[in-house]
């Protein structure tokens, strides 16, 4: 039984392969073996934080022409995440987790693997969150699956310490002091 390779697969590899050169569109239109290689090439850059580049972000190209700038993956994000704020927590949290400052290349995760990075509310819009600068962050998926977990109120205690451990001191601190608050007086 055959694995048939999707379009958009292809053209990942291939522009790895790539990675500063400039390529054209017939060559990557041959690679994807579709006509629509463009929507793959978007999702590419959409989906999955890759820095390929059009005549749009840089006048040296041509319209038909397309470059991988380098091998990082940029965080994506919630839609509702305007450019402006997403530019200002890339250069705030430097491409890494806000809560366990785990970053996209591999290794840096707990599991040893390449760590999936968003650009997300901290505090969900639906949960009250606000859309201000402090409450949108970089925000690993291990931290994201956590931070699911805490919203749905199915966390166990572990799970909460593992959090809490993630956090800076600061943040760590200010849950010791509301713990402790909450437990003076009682025995």
């Amino acid at each position: 039984m055959k694995t048939r390779i999707s379009a958009r697969d292809k053209l990942r590899t291939y522009l790895s392969a790539n990675v500063g050169k400039v390529l054209r569109t017939r060559d990557l239109r041959e690679v994807a073996g579709i006509s629509d290689y463009a929507r793959r090439i978007r999702e590419l850059r959409d989906d999955e934080g890759m820095s390929i580049k059009s005549h749009k972000e840089r006048a040296d190209l041509r319209p038909d022409e397309y470059i991988l700038e380098n091998l990082e993956r940029l965080p994506v994000g919630d839609p509702r995440i305007p450019a402006s704020a997403r530019k200002i927590v890339l250069e705030r949290d430097g491409n890494r987790c806000r809560l366990c400052r785990a970053g996209a290349d591999a290794g840096s995760s707990t599991r040893g693997s390449r760590t999936k990075l968003r650009i997300e509310y901290i505090e969900a819009l639906e949960q009250g969150g606000t859309d201000q600068l402090d409450n949108i962050g970089i925000i690993c998926s291990e931290c994201g699956k956590t931070k699911e977990k805490a919203r749905r109120g199915n966390q166990s205690a572990r799970e909460l310490v593992v959090l809490i451990r993630r956090a800076s001191p600061a943040v760590q601190r200010e849950v010791y002091a509301i713990l402790k608050r909450s437990f003076e007086g009682r025995s």
